[in-house]
């Protein structure tokens, strides 16, 4: 995988977390499956609760540009970070 993309894809990571309040555990976790048109729809991981955050257009274009990548609606948006190693790595930065 290609450096710059990783970066890009750190980036995205954080304003995820930053504007939507979601849990990193959750945020690995999304798939396009969980864009449902201006929400962000899905099941946390520590709770189990289902949740429906409404998106900025900010985000919304992010996750889209992500998306578009996607072959199929189960697959994880940040698939890049596959090892626990590279997830901690990418929470520390």
């Amino acid at each position: 995988v290609d450096f710059f993309y990783i970066v890009f894809l750190v980036k995205v990571f954080y304003e995820v977390l930053l504007y939507t309040g979601i849990r990193p555990t959750d945020c690995y976790k999304l798939a396009k499956k969980h864009l449902q048109g201006r929400y962000l729809t899905l099941r946390m991981n520590k709770t189990g609760n289902r949740l429906s955050i409404p998106l900025s257009n900010h985000v919304i274009s992010i996750l889209e540009t992500l998306s578009k990548h996607c072959e199929s609606d189960d697959k994880l948006l940040f698939e890049a970070f596959k090892s626990d190693r590279q997830k901690k790595n990418c929470v520390k930065t």
